[in-house]
C-alpha cells in the first residue's frame, strides 16, 4: 500500500542568516548545468535558469533582483557574485522549522542506456527535477532532459503516475533530440515507439508536460492523461512550450 515518491530535490539545510523582515540568506553554489549565459544563443534571468527552491512543498518564485525579492513574499533570489541565495518567506517561522528543498538533479527516472524496451512504470510520484529548459536557443546542446524519460526506448507501459513540478519537461516519450551529447551515446535497439501512456498526471512543469521528438514517437498511445498548468516559466513563445508537444 505504499506510494513511492522519487524526487530530484533534497532537503537543504545551509547556515541561514537572518536578514530581517522575513528575509534569509545562505551560501550556495550554482549548478554546473545552469548557465544559460553560455548557450550558443545566450539567455539570462530567472525565466531561463533551472534553479528551484521549495518551502514546505511549495515552489518559490525566482526573482531577478533583490529589490523585487523584498516586495514579494514566497520568492527567492540568487546573488551569483556573492554566491548567496536569498529567501523571502511568507510568514515569520524561520527556515530551521521548515522543510526547505533544493532541486539537485536534472532528471528523476531516465535509463543510463538509450533504447531499452519492455519496461513498465506504474503508481510512482516524481517531483522537483531541475533540468535546463530546451528551446530554440539551446536545442542542439541540451535537447529534452525530462523528469521521466524513455530515452529513445520502445514498448514502455507508463500508467497512473504523478509527474509534477519540474523546471523543464515532465515526460519525454520520444528520441530526446539531436544534441551532440545525445548523438554521441550508443543506442541498444533500433526498435522504436509502441508505448502505452495512460492516466498520468503531468502538471506544473516550467516548459511542457509530455514531449516527444522525431521518428521515435511512432505508434504511441496517449490516453486519459492530465497535462495542466504547464509553461510555469512563462516562456509561451518557445518551440517546446505546451501541455503536449510531439
Amino acid at each position: 500500500g505504499e506510494k513511492p515518491v522519487l524526487k530530484g530535490s533534497a532537503p537543504w539545510q545551509p547556515e541561514w542568516q537572518d536578514e530581517g523582515k522575513g528575509l534569509w540568506s545562505a551560501p550556495y553554489q550554482r549548478h554546473s548545468w545552469d548557465f544559460p549565459e553560455k548557450w550558443a544563443k545566450p539567455r539570462s534571468g530567472p525565466m531561463h535558469r533551472a534553479e528551484q527552491v521549495f518551502v514546505d512543498g511549495k515552489l518559490l518564485t525566482h526573482v531577478e533582483k533583490l529589490a523585487e525579492l523584498k516586495g514579494k513574499a514566497g520568492s527567492f533570489y540568487t546573488d551569483d557574485e556573492a554566491s548567496r541565495l536569498w529567501l523571502h518567506l511568507e510568514d515569520t517561522a524561520p527556515p530551521a522549522r521548515r522543510l526547505i528543498e533544493r532541486s539537485m538533479r536534472q532528471q528523476v527516472f531516465a535509463p543510463a542506456v538509450r533504447g531499452l524496451g519492455y519496461i513498465r512504470l506504474q503508481g510512482l510520484t516524481m517531483l522537483h527535477a531541475a533540468a535546463p529548459e530546451s528551446n530554440g536557443a539551446n536545442w542542439r546542446v541540451i535537447a529534452h532532459r525530462a523528469m521521466l524519460s524513455i530515452r529513445s526506448g520502445h514498448h514502455w507501459i507508463v500508467e497512473d503516475n504523478t509527474i509534477e513540478w519540474g523546471n523543464a519537461q515532465g515526460f519525454d516519450v520520444g528520441g530526446e533530440g539531436w544534441s551532440a551529447l545525445v548523438n554521441s551515446q550508443p543506442i541498444v535497439s533500433e526498435e522504436k515507439g509502441w508505448h502505452q501512456v495512460r492516466r498520468n498526471r503531468v502538471n506544473y512543469h516550467g516548459v511542457a508536460g509530455i514531449v516527444g521528438w522525431a521518428h521515435r514517437v511512432n505508434h504511441v498511445l496517449l490516453e486519459d492523461n492530465e497535462t495542466n498548468f504547464n509553461a510555469q516559466k512563462g516562456n509561451f513563445y518557445q518551440y517546446e512550450t505546451g501541455g503536449v508537444k510531439l
